[in-house]
């Protein structure tokens, strides 16, 4: 059994507030032109990613474009990773300003270390919604399992932090600190296409229940975060805006229903069609929209959070196999009770969780290249939820019931 911890701890809110204060710094001191300095080579294990962030940051301060590969290949010497660009809303760079103006070695061994630690935050913090207690060992355990966590971190990835800001958005709803609560989502926009049916209820709530406070900071925040990116690329949204009218994002094989049906259909007629990417989660809103809005607003937020994320990954116009790590707190949430406790169900559920990790490392040995094979992911983790809450029954503490 677990009970919802009522709020967040003041700490936390200290804590995020002074990261976003030095990333909004950062942005407003770094010098409007950055001398280049590329690295000499890129290890490995940074993926293709993190060079790009790091890239783009210093090439938001010259005059070349954004969004093209050409402007990387003169800042990369490994061909492979030279020929990717920015493809995240241009604002990602305010994230990445206190790295940007430091050498990349530095920048990478600091990105790697931020990432871990917020790997390990997230197992902590998603136990401690549900008042469960594990000694440390047990908390790098559930996180070194976790494949997606890897993947992350060897793509260099973002994700993570955007985990723990959907944590903390989870919390902020519940307690009714809708002003952080805003600030939390602001954030999420770098990647709003993981969390898009959760935003379904946020914004049903604000309007039923009047909690325009989430919608004030969220105004307050991310009209700081465009303010500052203006500042340093006035036509970084404009260009981003064009880039995405390319079509090169419909492009992508990526892990989720959509690619499938398009894969599907060239199979079986060699036609490459594009409308699983605008369909499936238009489909996928308007069902979810008129679902809820018969609804009161949500009692357990934690509930909906649990479900609608891995529907948001499954159901989405794309998602890659990183950004699964944004379902470590399922990973936390389902290991944790079958580490402690000795029963029939725990076996079983303990047997599924490590034998979908196996299947996981195994496919990736196989097929690591095909990122459209870990589509079953989510699904996997949404049914083992679903039957494991079945028989662990969540408690929320008097003072949490909305």
């Amino acid at each position: 059994m677990f009970k919802i911890v009522p709020s967040p701890p003041k700490s936390l809110f200290i804590t995020l507030l002074g990261i976003s204060f030095v990333c909004l710094l950062s942005s407003w001191l770094t010098p409007k032109k950055l001398p280049d300095s590329p690295p000499a080579s890129i290890p490995s294990f940074a993926g293709r990613d993190f060079p790009i962030y790091w890239t783009a940051w210093r090439i938001a301060h010259t005059e070349a474009p954004l969004f093209e590969s050409a402007s990387y290949q003169r800042m990369i010497s490994d061909p492979l990773e030279a020929s990717f660009s920015l493809h995240n809303p241009p604002w990602t760079l305010i994230l990445f300003s206190p790295l940007g103006g430091v050498s990349y070695q530095i920048a990478l061994g600091l990105w790697l270390t931020f990432n871990f630690a917020c790997f390990v935050f997230t197992v902590f913090f998603s136990l401690k919604l549900f008042e469960i207690s594990l000694p440390p060992p047990w908390l790098l355990l559930i996180t070194a399992i976790f494949p997606a966590s890897f993947s992350c971190l060897y793509f260099g990835q973002l994700t993570i932090l955007l985990t723990c800001a959907a944590l903390v958005l989870v919390v902020c709803l519940k307690t009714k600190n809708d002003y952080w609560a805003g600030f939390c989502l602001s954030w999420m926009t770098i990647k709003p296409h993981l969390f898009f049916l959760f935003l379904i209820p946020i914004g049903l709530t604000i309007i039923k229940d009047r909690r325009w406070a989430i919608f004030t900071g969220f105004l307050l925040s991310f009209g700081t975060i465009l303010t500052l990116l203006t500042w340093i690329r006035p036509l970084a949204i404009s260009d981003w805006i064009t880039w995405l009218g390319s079509g090169h994002a419909t492009e992508w094989s990526t892990a989720n229903l959509a690619t499938w049906v398009r894969l599907l259909v060239w199979h079986f007629s060699n036609q490459d069609i594009l409308w699983p990417v605008y369909a499936i989660p238009i489909l996928s809103i308007i069902v979810t929209f008129f679902f809820l809005l018969s609804r009161n607003s949500p009692k357990s937020w934690i509930q909906y959070f649990l479900v609608l994320i891995p529907l948001s990954l499954i159901l989405g116009p794309y998602a890659w196999s990183y950004d699964f790590c944004l379902l470590l707190p399922w990973q936390a949430a389902l290991l944790a009770p079958l580490l402690t406790k000795t029963s029939t169900s725990t076996r079983i559920g303990l047997a599924i969780v490590i034998g979908v990790q196996l299947i996981w490392i195994l496919q990736g040995t196989l097929f690591s290249g095909d990122m459209h094979t870990f589509a079953w992911f989510p699904l996997i983790v949404l049914l083992t939820w679903l039957w494991f809450s079945s028989r662990f029954t969540i408690i929320e503490s008097e003072d949490d019931r909305g």
